[in-house]
């Protein structure tokens, strides 16, 4: 592997690395109830543009709330 190769890759997993960290950080900000989920009134509050339909479908055991997992795939 070329030193260059090698570089794009290293820098790549620190990118993927801190922007999951910041969706951590964003998460814990935008959960005001700090009970671990996100409903969609508080994805509003904070500003974030998704629609019914798109909280929905991110919503993958249809509970009406989003767990950092089911956030992360609203933010992809």
């Amino acid at each position: 592997m070329s030193k260059r190769l090698a570089s794009a890759v290293v820098l790549g997993v620190l990118s993927v690395s801190a922007a999951t960290s910041a969706l951590a950080a964003d998460f814990k900000e935008m959960d005001t109830d700090q009970d671990g989920f996100l409903s969609l009134t508080e994805l509003s509050v904070a500003g974030v543009p998704v629609t019914e339909e798109t909280y929905k479908a991110a919503d993958a055991n249809q509970d009406n709330l989003l767990d950092e997992a089911e956030f992360g795939s609203v933010t992809q």
